[in-house]
């Protein structure tokens, strides 16, 4: 964790990204989780996953330490080789119910001295489906780090909802969660997420 704070602070990385969810029959099966961690990853953001976003990755290699050279940045390939032979271009945290993320998280803000709504952290939950994924989101947003969703929560009818989502998360934990309503190209989500990074 030392390391990736530190390459964080150099700028030898863009960010972090957090990849989560299961599957979702609006989407052809893994295709948007892979997409966008391919993406991401070429751009040097130093991804990490749990759950079933994890099990899709490995499908595709990316949890295959033989990959990462082919498919990350230099910046970001050059971190994971420091962090051992065997570290794959996206790192699995184990279930969504184990608390690897939550244990990677803190101690990324213990080894960087700093709050997380200050790093440059995004999560991303490209194929949700279910209720725990949303109080993942909810948790994950409380934590100061901005959320995608896709696709969207089915509280679009509810101006309410919409305007506590946005603004009250932004005032309360200094991040959103983003409900994304229009269709979007997968290179269009990756957009929105760097510039999230950008941001922070």
């Amino acid at each position: 964790v030392n390391k990736v704070a530190k390459a964080v602070a150099d700028g030898k990385i863009k960010g972090i990204a957090i990849l989560a969810g299961c599957n979702n029959v609006k989407f052809t099966q893994d295709h948007e989780i892979v997409s966008i961690a391919r993406e991401l990853l070429k751009k040097d953001v130093f991804c990490v996953s749990e759950g079933c976003a994890s099990v899709g990755l490995a499908k595709f290699g990316l949890l295959n330490s033989k990959q990462r050279d082919v498919s990350c940045g230099k910046g970001l390939s050059a971190l994971l080789a420091s962090l051992g032979k065997n570290v794959p271009a996206v790192v699995d945290l184990g279930s969504c119910e184990n608390s690897g993320v939550t244990d990677f998280l803190l101690s990324l803000s213990s080894a960087g001295k700093k709050h997380l709504k200050e790093f440059p952290i995004v999560a991303c939950f490209p194929e949700a489906n279910r209720t725990k994924a949303v109080t993942r989101a909810a948790w994950t947003v409380a934590m100061g780090i901005p959320t995608y969703f896709w696709p969207f929560l089915p509280v679009t009818g509810s101006q309410k909802t919409i305007d506590i989502l946005s603004w009250y998360c932004e005032e309360k934990f200094g991040a959103k969660l983003h409900v994304v309503t229009q269709k979007m190209e997968y290179k269009e989500k990756v957009d929105l997420l760097v510039k999230s990074l950008k941001k922070a």
